[in-house]
């Protein structure tokens, strides 16, 4: 069962293995850098040291040294004081004091000053333990060099090494070298970031370019060859704004990647921790006096609970997924952790606090500061892996969307080809069914047409036989009393008959497209003038102008209807009074022809009437035929 259990949890074994024999081989590669055997360590147990009145002294005291590790002033006893280090019996021939953790330091060597850095003076504030001094001492070395340096209540003892001023520097920039690559690719992990971070707006980049910027920043600050090349003490000053700030940032991107596990809590870790880090960058800027008090509360005591609290919660993430991202954060973390853990009790606890054991301490003594930066560095590299793994799981779903994607496409393309054949068919179909349906349109035009001609030939030959006919009645009553009317009477019948042989000309020119220009009052005028002299009716007449816009149909269909009501009224009604009006009215013309006949009864139309209306219903029109007192009334209204 044991076996079972711990065969589970071997992938995550194995990569914190994996990480933990990555750190300690780059661990024993940094402390394989060894000072120059021409560069030594000056012990502090020979030193001895002596209050100063100020720093201005002009020269070391004669008495009054005390042994240095045992006497060493505290706040309010000294504020300056002097340190006497004797020189080893070294031949030098460029002989240089190399001297850090100190703020303002004087070098007394031979009688006189030969190095001078007052920070009061120049009003700098600078990172003891990333502030050094080059100071020049005469050679052949004198017995032992005396500095004047400032306590300010700091906690770390000068640190200070002999040697040759070109070694001093080569040590430097080999010592410094890891940590310039480290910001390099610190800094190109932030720029990829926060790139990512313009394009996608996803919280995740903008939390890991802090991070990335956080360690690749203080990587670049924390290092001694940067004074060689930019001798500016502030730019150290703030290398530790940027602990909090990567908390803080660290804490967002597990808000980002495990979403749903007590993320209340991280939140409000991650904005408090942020928080911390912007106030403690304030007070860098502002006072000097706070800004190492926040560091040392709150920062380092809630640094060991957030550290608990994201292994707690890891360990949750793993626990309910046991997947590659769960297993490659955790075992990152916990590599980051233990170093930073390490780091915190080596350069900040020990110093201000009791010293331990020496089973203890002398590992510790060995233990790089650069470190810290690696094992951040590898822990960013587990973030990149998780989220190169979830591009590529992303690159996969967006792959099988494709193949879906091109299957349906071509599902789709065999349903519109099936579509686009049976389009054809039907196309066809329809092509056959528009033929059979343009031929009897076609048949029925036709019809109509021939049926409108033969309306048009019975009104206009049957108001001329109509009107021939009362002649030759006329003219059989006048042919034995009075032969001269009577002959009068049969050329009018003769006339008549041309006329209707004129009108069945018409008609067929009508037919061939050959019809001449028709006028339409012009004709009306001339139909009224004839039918009076034929018949000896009387019409009266009243009409308006009306619209040049009237088709050549319009024209006949109205003239064709005073014909078909005079005939009408004539032969059947036996009128012998009509009035006529054509008006405009409402956007319509409007035909109205009223007889004194015999009083209409409503019956079904005849050949004419039928054809008329059918006529001026195919116009738009409506026409009404109804009794008058007496006689009858013809109305028509066709669209203007």
């Amino acid at each position: 069962m044991k076996n079972n259990r711990l065969s589970r949890h071997l992938p995550l074994l194995r990569m914190i293995a994996a990480l933990s024999l990555v750190l300690v081989a780059i661990g024993l590669a940094l402390s394989s850098v060894r000072l120059p055997e021409s560069v030594v360590r000056l012990d502090r147990e020979n030193w001895e040291w002596a209050a100063a009145a100020g720093f201005d002294e002009a020269a070391p005291p004669s008495d009054g040294w005390t042994p240095f590790p045992a006497g060493l002033p505290k706040e309010k006893e000294a504020d300056n004081y002097w340190v006497r280090i004797p020189l080893p019996d070294m031949l030098l021939h460029d002989p240089y004091l190399w001297i850090t953790n100190t703020a303002s330091v004087r070098v007394w060597a031979d009688g006189d000053f030969t190095y001078t850095f007052d920070i009061k003076a120049r009003n700098d504030r600078i990172n003891l333990g990333a502030r050094w001094n080059l100071a020049r001492v005469p050679a052949p070395l004198p017995d032992a060099v005396y500095l004047l340096t400032t306590n300010r209540s700091s906690i770390a003892k000068p640190l200070v090494r002999l040697g040759e001023r070109s070694d001093h520097i080569r040590w430097m920039i080999r010592k410094d070298t890891d940590d310039l690559v480290l910001s390099a690719l610190f800094l190109f992990c932030s720029f990829v970031s926060i790139s990512l971070y313009a394009v996608r707006r996803e919280k995740l980049y903008g939390y890991f370019f802090l991070l990335c910027f956080s360690g690749g920043t203080a990587c670049a600050m924390h290092n001694f060859s940067l004074q060689l090349l930019w001798d500016y003490r502030w730019i150290t000053y703030f290398v530790d704004v940027f602990m909090p700030l990567g908390t803080g940032a660290f804490l967002g991107v597990m808000t980002e990647l495990f979403p749903g596990i007590y993320r209340k809590t991280m939140i409000f870790m991650r904005n408090a921790m942020l928080i911390v880090g912007s106030v403690i960058l304030v007070a860098a800027v502002w006072s000097p006096y706070w800004y190492p008090k926040l560091i040392l509360f709150p920062f380092l005591p809630s640094f060991p609970v957030t550290v608990i609290f994201i292994i707690w919660t890891l360990g949750t993430a793993y626990r309910k997924r046991k997947d590659l991202e769960s297993i490659w954060l955790l075992s990152g973390f916990a590599s980051m952790a233990a170093v930073s853990l390490v780091h915190v009790f080596r350069f900040m606890i020990i110093p201000g606090f009791s010293p331990l054991p020496g089973w203890m301490s002398a590992p510790m003594r060995y233990f790089p500061e650069d470190m810290l930066f690696w094992g951040l560095f590898v822990f960013v590299v587990c973030i990149v892996r998780v989220i190169l793994h979830r591009f590529g799981i992303m690159n996969r779903e967006l792959e099988a969307f494709n193949r879906s994607l091109e299957q349906k496409v071509a599902h789709r393309t065999q349903e519109l080809k099936e579509r686009s054949d049976e389009l054809e068919k039907a196309n066809a179909l329809l092509a056959a069914s528009a033929k059979e349906t343009a031929e009897a349109m076609a048949e029925t035009m036709l019809l109509q047409e021939r049926r409108r001609i033969t309306g048009s030939i019975h009104d206009s030959v049957g108001h001329a036989l109509t009107a021939t006919i009362v002649q030759l009645e006329a003219a059989k009553r006048l042919l034995r009393r009075d032969s001269k009317t009577a002959l009068d009477k049969l050329n009018a019948s003769k006339q008549l008959v041309r006329k209707g042989l004129e009108e069945i000309r018409l008609s067929s020119r009508i037919v061939e497209n050959q019809t001449p220009e028709f006028h339409l009052l012009e004709a009306i005028h001339a139909l009224i003038e004839e039918t009076k002299q034929s018949t000896g009716v009387f019409i009266g007449c009243r009409l308006e102008a009306v619209p040049d816009s009237l088709s050549m149909l319009q024209k006949r269909v109205l003239y064709q209807a005073l014909q078909e009501g005079l005939t009408n009224g004539i032969r059947h009604g036996e009128s012998r009074r009509f009035d006529f009006s054509l008006t405009m009215a409402g956007g319509e013309i409007v035909f109205r022809l009223a007889n004194d006949g015999n009083t209409y009864s409503p019956t079904e139309f005849g050949f004419g009437l039928q054809a008329m209306a059918e006529r001026v219903a195919e116009l738009g029109g409506r026409m009404e035929l109804g009794p008058g007192n007496p006689g009858c009334i013809l109305t028509l209204a066709l669209p203007a």
